[in-house]
């Protein structure tokens, strides 16, 4: 007890006890701040990675296709089959996808609410080769295939009607990510500036 007492003395002599807390006081303030800013953060984390999950609410397992779609796609796609499909729901379609030819290739196959096949869509990645040579050969004979252009992905698109479309990516240094559109005979219908443009059964070429 004297020693206690001798202690707090000492302390009144030495350094006023509201000093001590005044010094300690701005770290206190910090830990609190810090809590309130991770009582913050936290909410704000957990539902950035609910909004990430839900990206893929769209997916469907295939005990939920109905089987019209999945016979359907397996009398189309007879190659597929064993591999790896994926069903999904975009807008009023139901979109079969799979990769195939070593993964180079990935297809979706788009059907309506009948079953019946509206478009399929193949990206070939930066693969020239699987193209037509006549379609080769229209999009080397384009400004986007000399420097300081160079081409990237190559999309086409098998429609309903038997129309089959293409899709190039242009880039160069300073310029707007190009997109370039050719029909079947190599000529080129439209050349988009900035996003790539979304392409259903329902756009328009």
């Amino acid at each position: 007890m004297v020693n206690f007492v001798k202690y707090l003395v000492f302390i009144k002599q030495n350094q006023p006890i509201k000093h001590l807390f005044c010094r300690y006081q701005p770290k206190f303030k910090i830990m609190k701040l810090k809590k309130f800013l991770m009582a913050i953060a936290l909410p704000v984390i957990a539902l950035t990675f609910a909004s990430c999950s839900n990206d893929d609410d769209d997916d469907t397992p295939l005990s939920k296709v109905p089987t019209q779609f999945t016979e359907a796609f397996q009398k189309l796609y007879p190659d597929a089959k064993g591999l790896n499909v994926e069903w999904e729901i975009k807008g009023n379609y139901r979109v079969a996808e799979y990769d195939h030819n070593n993964n180079m290739i990935d297809t979706e196959v788009w059907f309506n609410k009948n079953a019946e096949r509206v478009m399929e869509h193949n990206d070939y990645g930066e693969n020239l080769f699987f193209i037509p040579a006549s379609i080769n050969a229209a999009i080397e004979a384009t400004q986007y295939a000399k420097l300081p252009w160079s081409l990237g992905e190559i999309d086409e698109y098998i429609m309903a009607n038997g129309n089959t479309y293409y899709m190039f990516e242009a880039n160069a240094k300073g310029e707007p990510e190009t997109h370039i559109i050719m029909n079947g005979n190599g000529e080129v219908l439209n050349v988009v500036t900035g996003n790539e443009p979304d392409i259903t059964p329902d756009y328009q070429f």
